[in-house]
């Protein structure tokens, strides 16, 4: 996990290589897409966060 606050060009760099080099990382990214479309994708979430801010 990144830390923000101390993210160096280096560390940056280090987590986008990983990223890049383990497609898991792709698949999982994939699943969390297709949950979320079936969940009734964005504008269901807009609506629901507007609903609960109310």
């Amino acid at each position: 996990m990144l830390n923000i606050q101390q993210l160096s060009a280096e560390d940056l760099k280090h987590a986008v290589n990983e990223v890049l080099q383990h497609s898991i990382y792709k698949e999982n990214a994939q699943k969390i897409s297709q949950s979320f479309r079936e969940a009734g994708g964005y504008i269901k979430a807009v609506d629901e966060i507007i609903t609960f801010t109310r």
